[in-house]
């Protein structure tokens, strides 16, 4: 239980904390869905997370329905079966629990010191990240959503994105739980520092991930997380790693940034490694913050250290790009030398069909037939969708021609003109007599190729040049689907140089080309031109970025009959995957490294100042203790005083209040009724009274009470007993004492004690408001539950500078003259509330001086 926690433990207030988490929960939820490629429930970064543990560090276990609402909300807005919503919702919220109170484990221990928060949030992260991974990722296989082969994958980039998102959001939230124990306080000397140093960073961060500068100058952040920590404080330091970290994704998605590795997932997952680093740097701003000083060498050899990293990380990742786009282009290489193998093959086809021809220059359309069956086209040529015949016919001599196709097969054989407009310029047709298999081209047979000015120029071009050649690219008048394509002429010559006419293939792009990519599929994506209209694209996924112009895009031209052909090849996740990571992962361990080596180095540097400090500490200690023991000799002597003195006084005192009975009833028996005695009667009773009850606290308050056991005593009395002792004082000075309604329950303390600490806050109080005009004091009271209360101390002071608050509970430490404190005051009543199990602090957001009590109300 915290200072967070409020008072109000109604249905309403929970509910309305539920709603609240449960709402942030979906809106960062849902924006980490948008992230999600590889699968709609598996995003890289998960920063819902982060809010979750958060939450139940701050508030408690009781906020876990809301977890589990947020996470069953969000996974809603996916096509997700309902058995894994749940199953994905109940992830996330145990991730929450396990995570939270493994963390708060860890830091309670305190094993490592200032390391404590580090190693909690890294191993919370780590841990707790896995629940959630795994029971997603169960259930999505079990749902069929991924596949065996993909579970691997699917994990890792769960596991990666819930354990980032914890990283980047959760510091906040411990600093915000940790609030008491660090007052915020920043000089103007550090703002301009800081000021300073965020424009750094933000110009880091436009160099690397909007101008596209290398990688390595994005580690250069790590530096200056923790320079922001030191100057602007922790609390600045780490919502400026949430708004950096926010950009660095947002410019990601929209691919800019060093990371550019054929999709959205890999790019995340790759910044990643920066977000870690960053948020490594942040966590050890607390072990680094010290009061100890370090030379020009420390500093300096530190600068060097970073530097180094940087040149490291800088020559690893260069290299590795070279070596990339070394890789890549002997693969765009071999991928071409693919494409041009191919395209033989099919001029081979050509030519082999050519020589039939020649060897029978009557062939008939079933000897075509025949021949073309034979070849098995359709198995081993599937971008070709026929090979064909193409017959010069003057159109003098159209009637023979039809007449001589009759005779070879072709009964009902017709001219097709694509444009007869555009064929009647000329004297002649270019006509496809044969077209096999028939079944599929049955459309083209009889089409007049030469009516059409790309398929006429194409086909005159090969006769001119005696080579194989392809027209620009058209839409296939047999292809069913209407493809785009191109069709292939070669010329038919005998030995003499006598011209036949041509044969010709139809030729699909996307089937040809993707046949002679096929190997290449998986790591290169293509796209072709041929005069700037795109003739062949590789599918796109939603994971992958349209087509643009980077780092990797590969651009080369290549001719292939005749015609010039611009390829583009990018390079697939895969390719990445296989040849990228070194100089990332070495980067995030150099980092980390280097974190490490800079706090051991200031450990040696401030070890001789640590000691003497830890001398000055445990000297003081022994003057405090020495104190004490004068304290508590002093106070057992006037507890002996004041035993002896009520004894003495109580004894006047009776007999004063008995001749006060006896005068009331001589009065009564005279019949003097005057109001004037009986009111100043009164006051001599109320005085004796007053005086019995000065001499009783006093009693109690000055007998020695350290071995005393802890018992159930009313809030009332200890408050009632200390108010004896001093209430006069107030009124006596000038000062408005203001006393809530005191709740009617029970503490478990010392009472002696508990009187000792609010009167010592009665008392530096009164010393603070002495000069003002506006004098008052406000004692106030809270619940928390059912099992703590806040007891508030608040004077009309204007406050403690912060540079005092800093130090208000170190022993001798005191603003007041010398005769009037010894500054141990407010340490010893720390150390007598947190024997007691409770906490006393300072309340620096109050306007006024306040001191706040946390008791507890029972036993735990």
């Amino acid at each position: 239980m915290n200072k967070f926690e409020s008072q109000h433990s109604s249905l309403t207030y929970k509910g309305l904390v539920c709603l609240s988490i449960a709402a942030l929960y979906f809106m960062l939820g849902w924006s980490g869905i948008q992230l999600a490629t590889i699968n709609e429930n598996s995003s890289p970064i998960w920063t819902a997370s982060g809010l979750a543990i958060g939450a139940m560090i701050l508030f408690g276990p009781w906020v876990a329905p809301a977890i589990l609402l947020g996470a069953f909300l969000t996974n809603l807005t996916v096509n997700t079966p309902t058995a894994g919503l749940f199953t994905i919702a109940v992830g996330n919220t145990l991730e929450a629990l396990v995570g939270s109170q493994l963390i708060l484990w860890i830091a309670k221990k305190n094993f490592l010191k200032s390391y404590s928060e580090f190693f909690s949030v890294s191993l919370g992260a780590v841990f707790g990240s896995m629940v959630s991974a795994t029971f997603g990722v169960v259930s999505l296989f079990y749902l069929g959503i991924v596949s065996s082969t993909d579970i691997t994958y699917t994990w890792y980039t769960w596991w990666s994105g819930d354990a980032i998102g914890i990283l980047l959001v959760l510091p906040l939230f411990m600093e915000l739980y940790t609030k008491k124990l660090d007052p915020y306080n920043i000089s103007y000397k550090k703002f301009i520092s800081g000021v300073l140093v965020c424009f750094l960073m933000l110009l880091i961060t436009y160099l690397v991930f909007v101008k596209g500068f290398n990688q390595a100058f994005s580690w250069a952040l790590c530096p200056f997380f923790i320079l922001a920590g030191l100057t602007l404080g922790r609390l600045v330091s780490r919502t400026i790693l949430i708004i950096i970290a926010f950009a660095i994704v947002v410019l990601t998605t929209m691919g800019f940034g060093p990371f550019e590795y054929g999709n959205l997932n890999q790019n995340l997952i790759y910044s990643q490694s920066l977000l870690f680093s960053y948020a490594f740097s942040i966590l050890f701003v607390r072990p680094f913050k010290t009061n100890f000083t370090v030379g020009p060498k420390f500093v300096l050899g530190n600068l060097i250290g970073w530097l180094t990293l940087f040149i490291i990380t800088f020559m690893i990742s260069n290299a590795e790009r070279q070596q990339l786009k070394s890789d890549l282009n002997r693969m765009v290489d071999t991928a071409l030398d693919s494409i041009i193998r191919t395209s033989n093959q099919y001029e081979l086809l050509l030519s082999s069909s050519k020589a039939i021809f020649l060897l029978n220059p009557e062939i008939t359309a079933q000897e075509w037939k025949e021949y073309i069956q034979s070849m098995q086209i359709g198995s081993r040529y599937d971008a070709i969708n026929g090979l064909s015949v193409i017959r010069l016919v003057k159109k003098k001599d159209l009637q023979n021609f039809k007449a001589e196709m009759k005779r070879k097969g072709q009964p009902n054989f017709e001219i097709k003109p694509i444009n007869p407009q555009y064929s009647e310029q000329f004297d002649d047709y270019l006509v496809i007599a044969y077209l096999e298999p028939e079944e599929q081209n049955e459309a083209a047979i009889g089409l007049d190729i030469g009516s059409d000015k790309n398929r006429r120029e194409t086909a005159w071009k090969a006769k001119r040049l005696n080579e194989t050649i392809s027209t620009d690219p058209i839409y296939l008048v047999q292809d069913k689907l209407h493809r785009i394509g191109f069709t292939l002429v070669q010329p038919i010559m005998d030995k003499t140089g006598d011209f036949k006419g041509w044969v010709g293939a139809p030729v699909i792009s996307t089937v040809f080309f993707s046949k002679a990519l096929q190997p290449f599929q998986q790591v290169l994506r293509t796209k072709i031109k041929v005069k700037d209209q795109v003739i062949h694209v590789e599918d796109l996924d939603d994971q992958e970025h349209p087509f643009k112009q980077g780092e990797y895009t590969i651009k080369k031209t290549v001719t292939l009959y005749g015609q010039p052909h611009v390829f583009e090849f990018y390079p697939r996740a895969p390719f990445f995957i296989r040849n990228t990571g070194t100089a990332v992962a070495l980067a995030l361990l150099m980092n980390l490294f280097m974190l490490f080596i800079v706090s051991f180095l200031l450990e040696q540097v401030t070890f001789g100042q640590k000691a003497e400090a830890l001398v000055n500490e445990r000297t003081k200690e022994l003057e405090v203790s020495k104190m004490q023991l004068i304290h508590s000799s002093k106070m057992a002597s006037l507890g002996e005083m004041a035993s002896g003195m009520a004894h003495e006084i109580n004894n006047p005192l009776t007999i004063i209040l008995g001749k006060i009975q006896v005068i009331t009833l001589m009065l009564e028996d005279l019949e003097i009724n005057h109001p004037g005695i009986y009111e100043e009667i009164h006051k001599i009773k109320t005085t004796t009274d007053r005086i019995g009850k000065i001499v009783k606290g006093l009693r109690t308050f000055s007998r020695g009470s350290y071995n005393d056991p802890f018992e159930f005593v009313p809030l009332e009395r200890v408050v009632t007993e200390t108010l004896d002792l001093c209430a006069e004082k107030f009124r006596a000075t000038g000062i408005e004492l203001k006393i809530e309604d005191i709740p009617p329950v029970s503490i478990i303390c010392r009472p002696s004690q508990i009187s000792q600490v609010l009167l010592n806050l009665f008392n530096n109080a009164n010393d603070a408001i002495e000069g003002l005009e506006d004098k008052w004091i406000q004692l106030s009271f809270e619940l928390i539950k059912d099992d703590r209360i806040l007891i508030m101390v608040t004077d009309s002071g204007a406050g403690i500078p912060s540079d005092v608050a800093e130090r208000i509970m170190e022993p001798f430490f005191t603003t007041k003259d010398v005769r009037r404190g010894t500054g141990l005051g407010l340490s010893i009543a720390k150390g007598i509330i947190e024997a007691h199990g409770g906490n006393i602090w300072l309340d620096m957001e109050n306007p006024h001086t306040r001191f706040i009590i946390e008791l507890k109300l029972k036993e735990s």
